[in-house]
């Protein structure tokens, strides 16, 4: 039975049922089939050739990059070496809390020396220094040193 819709206060409307055309399935004869083994065997070869040269020119491609990227590295680390200052001058730093300060990107006096009691707060929450940078005057340690 078709669906059926009904408005409100209305008689329902049923939808008429459509019948589709028969279809005539007749066989279909295949005048020459293809052989795939050939079609397959160029199409592999053809591949093969391909990866061949991608894999050389990958490899050519990646050698030649890092040829072109070490001296840019080892210009950029003796630029971060020449800029960098020993923070370990400061009272209440030592190798283990300077390495920390510059992987949160602190490696100068002068960049200590200018924390205000906004940046003393965040480096201390996140190293756990417990006040140590206050009790140790960090900040006017590095303004005498930075002055240097």
């Amino acid at each position: 039975m078709a669906p059926s819709l009904k408005a409100p206060g209305s008689e329902p409307f049923i939808a008429p049922v459509i019948e589709a055309p028969a279809l005539d399935l007749a066989p279909v004869e295949v005048a020459d089939p293809v052989e795939p083994a050939p079609v397959i065997e160029a199409v592999a070869e053809a591949m093969e050739q391909t990866l061949d040269t991608a894999e050389v020119a990958t490899t050519e491609a990646v050698e030649t990059a890092k040829a072109l990227a070490k001296p840019v590295v080892e210009a950029a680390v003796e630029t971060v070496e020449a800029t960098a200052d020993d923070l370990t001058l400061l009272v209440g730093i030592g190798p283990k809390l300077a390495v920390a300060l510059a992987e949160l990107g602190v490696t100068r006096f002068a960049e200590i020396a200018a924390w205000g009691a906004k940046d003393l707060a965040k480096f201390d929450n996140q190293l756990n220094l417990k006040g140590r940078a206050e009790r140790d005057a960090w900040v006017a340690q590095a303004e005498r040193l930075a002055a240097l």
